[in-house]
């Protein structure tokens, strides 16, 4: 599975064969990302900031910047 982050508050996420692109909001506390339509049988699903998944962040605005900074999530 890769994630990737967008600026604009948006993602794309490769599952297999299957690509999801959506929206994503953070939690309250800035630890908790919330990946919207990530699965069909709910509205978001959970990710935990800080553990095994790398993600890179993109700016959409610099493309020679794209994915310079990484952060790791966790599904919760």
């Amino acid at each position: 599975m890769t994630i990737t982050l967008r600026a604009n508050n948006t993602y794309r996420a490769q599952i297999g064969d299957v690509e999801v692109r959506s929206s994503f909001h953070w939690g309250r506390q800035g630890q908790i990302i919330c990946l919207n339509h990530f699965k069909a049988e709910g509205p978001y699903e959970k990710f935990l900031v800080g553990e095994n998944v790398l993600i890179p962040l993109k700016n959409l605005g610099k493309q020679k910047k794209d994915a310079q900074k990484l952060i790791k999530i966790k599904k919760l």
